[in-house]
C-alpha cells in the first residue's frame, strides 16, 4: 500500500482525511510536481500540484532598512539598553 501522508488535503469528494498519495510525477520545463492522490473511505482519485519554490538571494530582498550594529540594544530589567558593538 503506498505511504499514508497526513497533509491538508482533504477529499474533494467527501472531504475525508487522510489521504494517500499513489503516484508522484515531475512536470518537465515547470518542475511542477503533481501528485495522484486516493481517499481511504470513498476511493475516489485526485490531483495535487505543488509549484517549485523560489529561491530569493540576499541582492533581490527588499529591506525596509540596513543592519545597523550601532543599534542593536536589549532588555535589562524592563528597561532597553543599547549594545556597544566592536569592530
Amino acid at each position: 500500500m503506498p505511504e499514508k501522508t497526513r497533509n491538508p488535503f482533504p477529499c474533494p469528494e467527501c472531504g475525508y482525511e487522510p489521504t494517500y498519495v499513489k503516484n508522484t510525477m515531475y512536470e518537465k520545463g515547470t518542475y511542477r510536481i503533481v501528485r495522484t492522490r486516493k481517499c481511504e473511505l470513498c476511493e475516489k482519485s485526485f490531483f495535487t500540484i505543488q509549484e517549485r519554490e523560489v529561491v530569493l538571494t540576499q541582492s533581490k530582498v527588499n529591506w525596509p532598512q540596513r543592519f545597523d550594529r550601532a543599534k542593536l540594544v536589549t532588555l535589562e530589567n524592563n528597561e532597553l539598553k543599547f549594545i556597544k558593538t566592536h569592530d
